[in-house]
């Protein structure tokens, strides 16, 4: 035989060990429902983005902010091709101008 603490330290191993699978059993059996889930999700998520939708808007958060018209910039760098894009938000109606410069323009 062996000796007695020997054997506890065996016996709380095994506890230990049956713990864990019985950890892992319970991820295992509840994987079918977040696999459920997350297909919810995605397919929710892709209906959203099947129509090109617009930019975040900075002030709601919609995906609903597009430019609405494109225009030269009243500036020295209009006629280097900088552009004005005039951005608004379908859902707030927040508007914001973004200019645009080409690579290698200096930017004021």
């Amino acid at each position: 035989m062996g000796e007695p603490i020997g054997e506890i330290k065996t016996g709380f191993k095994i506890l230990q060990y049956l713990g864990v699978a019985r950890d892992l059993w319970e991820q295992i059996k509840s994987a079918p429902h977040q696999i459920a889930d997350l297909k919810t999700r995605v397919a929710e998520l892709e209906s959203r983005l099947q129509r090109c939708p617009g930019e975040g808007c900075p002030s709601c958060g919609a995906l609903a902010f597009r430019i609405q018209a494109t225009t030269r910039p009243r500036s020295p760098y209009a006629h280097l091709g900088a552009l004005e894009y005039h951005w608004l938000c379908g859902e707030c109606d927040f508007k914001e101008v973004k200019t645009h410069y080409p690579p290698n323009m200096p930017k004021k």
